[in-house]
């Protein structure tokens, strides 16, 4: 019935536990496809010691292509009618495939979604209170993905209707792939339905791909991707249009410059993402979507990127002195 697809890159020291999370799933029906990605370490025998211990478990060894190239081998080779990505160095709870399954059953829906935690890796999770699940049309659910109420544009965390990919795939040799196809799955999709229920857990990493430092060329590629996003849902839902500005400002800053602070080509790249963003900004200042701290950094930004700096540095030394 569903297809968990698992890209696999130099996660040796995460893969167990990730699939050990997979393995305790309290529903039954499902194979696991792991896509060893031209592992440099252990990942690819750790895949076949477990393909051993359980016929569902599938492993299918290829060239390094990138997550994406990763996870369209996996779509291509899946058998279930519905599909779901679980990132290698991640958990899942063990009713993550029980409430998933449980929502599609419930609405009818062709896509459904589970909250999804942030956590360092020896962080204990707490159980959850006051669940509360429920459906969206198309236009609701794009909105709710932009805003990241209950969910955002993140690949994993959700089951899809299989058919759902029939036409589409994810960019090859893109970062932030999630953003230039979750949304476009949505759009084809008649209905999400959603639990806020914690099922899915991100593991905190030094290394990984969120926590790396993009080029000029992949910072202006994530730039461009946001701003395609926005003009979809001007073109097609225009009802939403300040949640599509809301993502544009949260990811200009909470992905890019909030990382790009810290490198030595700050004032060198500083410059291409006002100009690019100026506009984005000054809309995200009027819009009710955006929380307060995030205009103060739009109007600090506007003021002086020098300033900025300096200051979003100086709250750093200040957060981490009280937390040593």
């Amino acid at each position: 019935m569903v297809s968990i697809i698992v890209p696999v890159y130099n996660v040796e020291k995460y893969l167990d536990k990730c699939i050990q999370s997979i393995m305790n799933q309290t529903y039954f029906d499902f194979e696991v496809l792991l896509i060893d990605d031209g592992s440099e370490d252990s990942s690819g025998s750790i895949c076949d010691l477990w393909a051993k211990e359980d016929s569902r478990i599938l492993v299918f060894h290829k060239e390094n292509g990138g997550l994406s190239d990763a996870r369209n081998y996996g779509i291509a080779r899946a058998n279930g009618e519905y599909i779901t990505f679980i990132d290698s160095d991640d958990v899942v709870g063990k009713d993550y495939l029980k409430i998933l399954m449980n929502l599609i059953l419930e609405y009818g829906a062709q896509i459904a979604c589970v909250s999804a935690l942030s956590m360092s890796e020896n962080m204990k999770v707490e159980h959850d209170m006051n669940i509360k699940n429920g459906c969206l049309d198309t236009e609701e659910a794009l909105k709710y993905a932009c805003i990241r109420k209950y969910f955002g544009v993140s690949a994993w965390g959700k089951l899809y209707k299989s058919t759902l990919f029939s036409n589409l795939r994810y960019p090859k040799g893109r970062i932030y792939e999630d953003l230039l196809t979750t949304p476009y799955l949505i759009a084809s999709s008649d209905s999400v339905a959603y639990s806020s229920s914690k099922q899915y857990f991100w593991i905190q990493r030094k290394g990984s791909i969120t926590h790396t430092i993009h080029s000029k060329k992949e910072m202006a590629l994530h730039l461009k991707g946001l701003e395609e996003l926005v003009e979809f849902i001007d073109k097609h839902y225009r009802k939403i249009h300040t949640a599509a500005i809301c993502r544009y400002v949260d990811d200009s800053f909470g992905s890019i410059i909030h990382k790009l602070v810290y490198s030595e080509e700050y004032y060198e790249r500083i410059d291409y993402v006002i100009a690019c963003a100026k506009s984005y900004w000054k809309e995200g200042l009027k819009s009710r979507y955006i929380r307060m701290s995030r205009k103060i950094e739009i109007i600090l930004m506007m003021i002086s990127s020098r300033l900025y700096k300096v200051i979003f540095m100086s709250r750093v030394k200040i957060k981490n002195f009280f937390s040593c």
